[in-house]
């Protein structure tokens, strides 16, 4: 698979969860872990981005 067919269904997933949970996944992560927060972030998310980063990453 491209490299950019991976980016934009990472994109879409992105945009799916701000329908379903009402933010960004990478935003939040993002901004968590440079604030040292990591164990504040909702389990399930920190699950799903992990999957999904897995996944994205193959």
């Amino acid at each position: 698979e491209k490299y950019e067919a991976k980016v934009a269904r990472f994109e879409d997933f992105n945009d799916h969860m701000l329908g379903i949970k009402g933010y960004r996944p990478m935003e939040i992560l993002s901004e968590t872990a440079s604030s040292g927060k990591m164990e504040d972030v909702d389990p399930w998310l920190k699950t799903r981005v992990a999957i999904l980063m897995e996944n994205f990453l193959k």
